[in-house]
């Protein structure tokens, strides 16, 4: 498995692949660059994350990051595998690759001598008198057998190797799927893009619930997302429309809109969150009717409505529809 936290270690060639458990650097800079990959696409995969029960669920919910920038990061959840398997089965073949890894090295470092060996020889026999000629032809050959000896022991661990190593990423990736979906079927790391990627940043070599606890511990520097404070007010707004059963539910977003503070009190700077729904009411109620339309379950709609107003804001404008949307603002 090409995965998530093996992109995180610095590469090194002499180091056999038993992999150390992640430390906390590491665990964080995984999981801080998941967070703004959810955070930024939540519209698309927070629904159906919030309700995957199975792998195929899991890859259904991911496939909208495929070809993002840092999709690397879910690839592993974007395979199909239809192999089941164990951390101790993991680890498992983790040991015996590393063995075969320190075998590889060896073998490699013993075909040195023999081929130097080899070389010595051949430039021997082209050195050699006629008298000598039998006896140096019959060292290279004694030299011969012991190179091919030497390389065939380097091909034989080469393959294992390989073998090993195609085994191990069908297991890992099978192994980091199971967990999360065990995971989130407890419905509660899927309810925000930081819990999700607490739970992933570890896999596959801590389980989720072990990432999740570690994870939870390392501050977030990152977190919360702007994109994701969107989405959360949109959908707090959405989840309010039973007390005001006597507005439309533009209407609504429209007042609630209204309420948002215009500066933040910390710096008395412009509050980037209502200036966002604010100043783009006209394609934040476009938005809202067009997911109205659709008739959808209603705790889906947060996702529907945030998907559709990012597309609308998205959208090429004309003089005419700028000027439509001015008259929309929320003053």
């Amino acid at each position: 498995m090409a995965s998530i936290i093996s992109n995180y270690f610095p590469q090194d060639s002499c180091r056999p692949p038993g992999r150390p458990t992640p430390d906390d650097d590491t665990l964080g800079d995984v999981r801080n660059d998941l967070v703004h990959l959810f955070s930024v696409s939540w519209a698309e995969i927070g629904w159906q994350l919030r309700h995957a029960d199975s792998r195929e669920d899991l890859r259904r919910a991911f496939e909208p990051l495929r070809g993002k920038n840092n999709d690397h990061l879910v690839a592993p959840f974007l395979k199909a595998t239809p192999l089941a398997t164990t951390g101790n089965e993991v680890r498992s073949i983790r040991r015996a690759l590393g063995r075969v890894v320190e075998r590889r090295y060896k073998a490699q470092a013993n075909c040195n001598d023999p081929v130097n060996m080899y070389c010595e020889a051949q430039t021997a026999v082209m050195q050699a008198r006629a008298e000598q000629l039998w006896k140096v032809r019959g060292e290279l050959l004694k030299r011969q057998s012991t190179l091919l000896a030497a390389r065939k022991e380097l091909r034989s661990a080469e393959e294992l190797e390989q073998s090993l190593q195609k085994q191990l990423n069908e297991l890992e990736t099978s192994f980091a799927q199971e967990q999360l979906v065990r995971i989130l079927a407890e419905r509660r790391c899927a309810r925000n893009p930081l819990r999700l990627a607490n739970a992933m940043a570890g896999l596959p070599y801590l389980t989720a619930r072990v990432s999740y606890g570690r994870c939870s511990k390392i501050e977030c520097n990152v977190w919360p997302k702007f994109d994701f404070r969107v989405f959360q007010k949109i959908e707090s707004i959405w989840n309010s429309r039973e007390r005001y059963r006597d507005l439309s539910i533009v209407e609504l977003y429209r007042q609630e809109i209204k309420k948002l503070p215009k500066t933040v009190r910390r710096n008395k700077s412009e509050n980037p969150l209502r200036k966002r729904l604010a100043n783009d009411f006209g394609c934040l109620k476009l938005a809202i009717e067009r997911g109205l339309e659709l008739g959808v379950d209603p705790d889906r709609m947060p996702f529907i409505i945030l998907s559709n107003f990012d597309k609308n804001r998205e959208a090429p404008t004309t003089a005419l529809t700028r000027t439509l949307a001015a008259s929309e603002r929320v003053e």
